[in-house]
């Protein structure tokens, strides 16, 4: 269930922050990237390095380990 809920959330966050790239791209002005949405993509972008920062953080052996542990209790 939290694996639906995220995939939820994530399809309502994903447009939302791809929206709000594409508005403060628009307001850029001078910039060589105006109206394109090159720069619209930033935000999905640093969402996946925050996501892939936090995955490199688990510790899988440790929960491979309590797993083993849960089910030997």
């Amino acid at each position: 269930s939290l694996y639906a809920i995220v995939g939820k959330m994530a399809s309502v966050l994903g447009p939302a922050l791809f929206a709000l790239g594409a508005l403060f791209t628009s307001r850029l002005q001078g910039a060589p990237v105006v109206n394109s949405m090159a720069l619209a993509v930033l935000p999905l972008l640093l969402m996946v390095l925050v996501g892939t920062i936090l995955l490199l953080k688990v510790d899988v052996e440790k929960g491979r380990e309590q797993v083993r542990a849960r089910a030997d209790a």
